[in-house]
């Protein structure tokens, strides 16, 4: 991720992107871990599966997105 970051975003905007990004990821990573951590106890070994859905699903959804934008500068 960091980079297609790097790869898509302006030089001059750079330094931002990565500070917004890295500030998003300290921002949720503990509610992420409290949720979760409450989750699995709940969900036990559904956890795995709906893990795998959400990433299967985020990979659809990135494919579908970067076709999108690839079509329109095109």
């Amino acid at each position: 991720i960091n980079t297609v970051r790097q790869q898509e975003s302006a030089p001059a905007y750079l330094g931002r992107v990565f500070g917004i990004s890295f500030f998003a990821t300290d921002l949720f990573a503990p509610i992420i871990t409290i949720a979760f951590g409450y989750g699995v106890s709940e969900l036990g070994e559904w956890t795995v599966f709906l893990l795998g859905a959400m990433m299967v699903v985020g990979m659809i959804a990135i494919k579908f997105i970067s076709n999108r934008h690839a079509q329109h500068f095109n």
